[in-house]
């Protein structure tokens, strides 16, 4: 720990990506505010839209009143100011995906219910997300995929139809896969 200290007093911003496999065990337990993800997002003026720099910008005040217009009013004025999209509509999906979330789906008799994990997270770690006792008793998962199941029209048709994958614990998740837990437990 004091190696760490040292180095994230210092303003080594890399600090934890230089820790081995058996500190990141050993350090699991602390909840790091440096080590959380930073995006930085900055509210620009009108302007500076169609400037790059190394922060991603928004005219905020700009797409609120753009927001606030009929549909065929805010392609005018959009096209005026040479915008495709609105980054305020995509900006919570833009932010998830920045951070390295993906999202799977579960479905039951009546309800579909959508998880996230980390991108990179294995089919053991979507079980334990779950419920640990599905981890603990992990012994596969039927995996389709969210291009197969846009090939049918309800789930439930993707479930008969679609081809099922068997995956097992080291499966890596990809976003919006729909998955089946088999436990022992």
């Amino acid at each position: 720990m004091e190696p760490l200290l040292e180095a994230v007093s210092g303003g080594d911003v890399k600090a934890f990506e230089k820790l081995t496999p058996e500190d990141e065990k050993r350090m699991k337990g602390f909840q790091f505010y440096s080590k959380k993800p930073l995006i930085a997002l900055a509210n620009i003026s009108e302007g500076d839209l169609g400037k790059k720099g190394p922060i991603r910008g928004v005219a905020v005040k700009l797409e609120m009143e753009l927001l606030a217009m009929e549909e065929a009013e805010r392609a005018s004025f959009m096209k005026d100011y040479g915008l495709e999209t609105l980054a305020l509509r995509t900006l919570p999906a833009d932010l998830y995906r920045d951070l390295g979330m993906i999202t799977f789906m579960t479905t039951g008799d009546k309800d579909v219910t959508a998880w996230h994990l980390r991108k990179g997270a294995t089919a053991l770690d979507a079980a334990g997300r779950i419920h640990t006792d599905l981890a603990k008793g992990f012994i596969s998962s039927e995996v389709i995929s969210w291009e197969e199941y846009l090939k049918h029209k309800t789930y439930r048709e993707a479930q008969s139809r679609a081809p099922k994958r068997v995956e097992g614990k080291a499966y890596i998740m990809k976003d919006f896969d729909f998955i089946e837990i088999k436990s022992g437990l």
